[in-house]
């Protein structure tokens, strides 16, 4: 049995734990109606994947700084871009579930009750489905070059798949140039860089970023991250990975 608290929602780089109540991820696989007229019962054959996630929670903000609930939904919003979102199910421990969703921000409430807690609320619309993958990185300090640690996938897949990296660069003399990538390997020790699986941020304070692997793609049975900062001090760095 599993119990949620101390999770984390990671969103275009910024943590907001500290302000939701609640984060619900709906996948959803469209159902093609293709019953024929000598069928008994109703048939259907899947069609498109697709899939949103609802955050609700607490609302916040100041002039101040730039990483309250409602400062990260009002900039994702107005931005008509797609976000990076990264969360998980209980405390962050890298080879266990990340849930991850790129796209847009389709909707922000700020629903004003008499007498009540002030509540925000924002949905974001996923352009290539629910991921529901796992924690590569949970924000290791790196400098200079990183090995992240190896998380083993039991067997290998065949289909690519997506990188999520979320980042935190010191505010004071930041990195220029921060690179993740994602490494595979057969056995654990022999390493190769996957191709298509790298993220490379600029030197924003808070940043973030995803890759696409081409379908088709044999990731092998382990997987880790190599991050490289270069030009400036150290940066947090968190990551997650889905197979497809």
């Amino acid at each position: 049995m599993a119990v949620a608290k101390q999770t984390s929602f990671l969103c275009n780089g910024y943590e907001l734990a500290g302000f939701l109540k609640s984060h619900v991820p709906e996948a959803e696989t469209e159902a093609l109606d293709a019953t024929v007229l000598a069928n008994t019962y109703k048939s259907f054959e899947p069609g498109f994947k697709t899939g949103k996630l609802i955050a609700e929670g607490l609302f916040s903000a100041d002039t101040v700084t730039d990483d309250d609930i409602d400062d990260v939904f009002k900039v994702a919003f107005d931005a008509g871009t797609n976000n990076v979102v990264t969360a998980s199910l209980g405390v962050v421990v890298v080879g266990e579930p990340a849930i991850m969703l790129t796209g847009p921000q389709i909707k922000y409430e700020i629903p004003i009750v008499n007498g009540q807690l002030i509540m925000c609320n924002a949905e974001f619309q996923a352009t290539d489905g629910i991921g529901f993958g796992y924690w590569l990185e949970n924000s290791t300090l790196v400098a200079g070059s990183h090995n992240g640690t190896t998380v083993d996938n039991a067997v290998a897949t065949a289909n690519g798949g997506v990188l999520h990296v979320h980042l935190v660069n010191a505010a004071i003399s930041p990195a220029s140039d921060v690179d993740v990538k994602v490494q595979h390997s057969p056995n654990g020790s022999a390493w190769a860089d996957l191709a298509g699986a790298a993220v490379n941020n600029p030197s924003a304070t808070h940043a973030s970023g995803s890759a696409t692997v081409a379908p088709g793609t044999t990731v092998d049975r382990y997987t880790r991250t190599v991050s490289v900062v270069t030009g400036g001090n150290t940066s947090l760095v968190s990551a997650a990975f889905v197979r497809r």
